[in-house]
């Protein structure tokens, strides 16, 4: 069967790259033909045209939009910036269309041709990233009878402002198959339509052999940290599990590295302390002790994606919401069970490929 993937393959981001390789990955091993559809909304690159209006909402979204588009000349004029090695790695890993789009209208128009589209993982339902509803991540330019199928697809939140459910209802009843990646989000899309959405792993946690896109380090004995938005109390955090392990800190914003010597850092750790969703995840999959650092104040709606995933495995233990000098020093005393986590995590990742070996008809 030839299959269709759409999801942020294009973002200069570690999650991003290796959700989208993990599930292309996963699908080629049942035997399918796998691509990923090259689509690029300007809404996400650019953040939206400008607005003319002055009201609230518009002067929000023009912020924003300047924002998105300040960030990208000084990710495209920087020496040695995160992006480093994420164009060549989607060149040698992932299969993307020869055919780039950058509106819903040129996907509808001209769809690549496949038997099934699948959108997911990653944020793709989060109405403010896409400034609005984007059809494209619903598979809405999918021709009649083709299988519209998500794969653990994320709303990013706990909840959808009133102005995007009508819109968003209307797309996901036109779903065949739906699943997502954090519980809340099989409860928003029960809410919304009344249908049942199956609560599934990310990608990443198809996998568990990572090593054809891994670059072994050359340190061993460090601390890997971790962390995006906030970083309030996580150097003292930092500080403080280093001295009790006696281990240099690398930290991937101050030491640049590729996605495949990402991955190499985090396998090859002697500890992680993130912030980061697939932080949490790969200290998952390769087994690493770790602290899951939360989020605080408006942002901290997005702690559900890890408390989702920790809860599901039995990890919840793991998560610190707040700096408390005792609590971290007994996680870090205090061994992980991997292998009750594992083995939770075995049934999980079998639900998922039960899914998707239905979903597509087998």
């Amino acid at each position: 069967m030839k299959i269709g993937i759409i999801t942020f393959h294009y973002a200069d981001n570690y999650g991003a790259v290796f959700q989208t390789y993990a599930l292309q990955t996963y699908l080629r091993s049942l035997g399918h033909e796998v691509g990923i559809i090259d689509y690029r909304s300007d809404d996400i690159l650019y953040g939206g045209r400008l607005r003319l209006s002055l009201s609230r909402r518009a002067i929000k979204a023009n912020i924003y939009a300047l924002y998105i588009r300040l960030l990208n000349m000084r990710r495209g004029s920087a020496q040695g910036s995160e992006g480093t090695g994420f164009d060549s790695f989607r060149k040698v890993f992932l299969a993307v269309s020869p055919r780039r789009y950058t509106s819903f209208a040129e996907l509808r128009d001209d769809p690549p041709r496949c038997d099934a589209y699948i959108c997911g993982s990653d944020q793709i339902w989060n109405p403010p990233i896409h400034v609005g509803v984007d059809p494209a991540y619903y598979l809405d330019f999918a021709p009649a009878g083709r299988r519209r199928i998500a794969y653990a697809a994320s709303f990013g939140r706990n909840d959808i402002e009133p102005e995007y459910r009508a819109e968003m209802t209307r797309l996901l009843k036109k779903m065949d198959a739906l699943s997502v990646r954090e519980k809340n989000g099989a409860d928003l899309v029960e809410r919304f339509t009344g249908r049942s959405a199956a609560w599934h792993p990310d990608p990443t946690l198809l996998l568990d052999d990572y090593d054809a896109i891994t670059t072994a380090p050359a340190e061993s004995g460090y601390l890997f940290t971790y962390i995006l938005r906030e970083k309030e109390w996580v150097e003292k955090a930092n500080r403080l599990v280093a001295d009790k392990l006696q281990a240099p800190v690398i930290d991937p914003h101050r030491k640049k590295m590729s996605p495949t010597e990402w991955i190499g850092y985090i396998r090859n750790a002697k500890f992680v302390v993130t912030n980061s969703f697939h932080g949490t995840v790969f200290s998952i999959i390769f087994g690493k002790p770790f602290v899951t650092v939360g989020l605080t104040g408006k942002k901290a709606s997005l702690n559900d994606r890890m408390l989702s995933l920790l809860g599901r495995i039995g990890l919840d233990g793991r998560f610190l919401a707040a700096y408390d000098e005792t609590t971290l020093l007994r996680l870090v005393e205090t061994p992980v069970d991997w292998e009750a986590a594992h083995s939770r995590l075995k049934e999980w990742r079998a639900e998922a490929q039960r899914y998707l070996t239905g979903a597509l008809g087998g």
